[in-house]
């Protein structure tokens, strides 16, 4: 049974050891677990396997970046049910996706994306007089998932009443309301994914359009003409409508391939990629602050070092070295490789 397989006691170790990573390891939930982490676990264990687990509340707090949302993250006991049935969705997901299906997946994320982007740009250009881009994005997301549509899904794939009863759970734990799955969950990105994955199929089986790109609920589609990019979005609003009680938002256009197309960070051409301006100018702020601080004393050298080579990393997956060195070679305690 999967259940027994996924939530094995071996299977929470290893899951207790991925909540663990990083500065996760120092919240104070971490620390009280781990006093007595193996009774904790064993605990875990007979709950799950009675059928008698039930999350436990949720803590809420909000960020700011990349834009202002509010988060409601688990409890860390119920962190580690949820890195174990990570495990077992990704596993048993990864087949079924399609190639072009970028987020939340190992071995693909924005870079390779982007990568993706331009490539079918470029195949596009080449091959069509007027090619058109459709770039679609879904309406609050994670907040209009609709639970009961997600665990028909799931029941599309899985069998196993026992471990679709837990994730069931998990998803009906969250405090969105009605709809909806937390953004704080470890499992959210799978759920979401699998959610999504319906109109992947739909859009690149069904409908047959291969250039066609997706980073969890932002999808880009280029198409032979005006034409028929006009008539996807229509055939993509319908199912997203009535399959998946979806909608688009207003930032949802088709337009010219010459104009490019922002995605996963940057202002994509077939010829080269440019880093958006809302990087560019959050850099600029986040530097000028972290230097204000340094002069103070209150921040060394090595932190602004690596925050730079962070967001240098990214923006060297576009075309900006010049502007990286706009940005940096003011500061003479900063240095940027070519």
């Amino acid at each position: 049974m999967l259940l027994k397989k996924c939530f094995n006691f071996e299977a929470l170790i290893e899951a207790y050891a991925n909540a663990q990573k990083a500065n996760k390891k120092y919240k104070v939930a971490a620390i009280h677990f781990r006093q007595y982490d193996m009774l904790f676990l064993q605990q875990l264990h007979s709950e799950i396997h009675s059928g008698n687990y039930e999350p436990s509340a949720y803590t809420q707090f909000t960020v700011y970046e990349p834009k202002e949302r509010v988060i409601n993250a688990p409890a860390f006991r119920d962190k580690i049910v949820q890195f174990a049935a990570h495990k077992a969705l990704c596993d048993i997901y990864s087949p079924v996706y399609i190639k072009h299906s970028y987020a939340c997946l190992e071995g693909r994320g924005t870079h390779r994306c982007a990568k993706q982007i331009q490539r079918n740009l470029q195949i596009c250009k080449r091959n069509y007089n007027e090619p058109w881009i459709i770039k679609a994005d879904i309406k609050k997301y994670f907040y209009s998932i609709d639970r009961e549509i997600l665990k028909t899904l799931l029941r599309k794939k899985i069998t196993d009443g026992k471990f679709l009863c837990l994730v069931d759970k998990i998803i009906d734990s969250s405090p969105e309301g009605e709809k909806g799955i937390s953004l704080g969950c470890v499992t959210s990105q799978d759920l979401a994914t699998i959610y999504l994955n319906e109109i992947d199929q739909f859009i690149v089986r069904y409908l047959g359009y291969k250039y066609y790109t997706r980073f969890m609920d932002d999808i880009v589609i280029v198409t032979p003409g005006r034409t028929e990019a006009q008539a996807v979005l229509a055939a993509m609003e319908e199912y997203l409508h009535k399959r998946l009680q979806l909608r688009l938002n207003s930032k949802t256009d088709t337009f010219p391939l010459a104009q490019g197309v922002n995605a996963c960070g940057y202002k994509i051409h077939p010829t080269h990629a440019l880093l958006r301006s809302n990087s560019k100018k959050g850099m600029k702020r986040r530097m000028k602050s972290m230097d204000r601080k340094h002069t103070l004393g209150h921040l060394d050298v090595k932190y602004i070092q690596q925050a730079v080579n962070s967001w240098v990393g990214h923006a060297m997956h576009g075309d900006s070295l010049s502007l990286c060195h706009k940005i940096f070679d003011k500061y003479d305690y900063i240095s940027i490789r070519s």
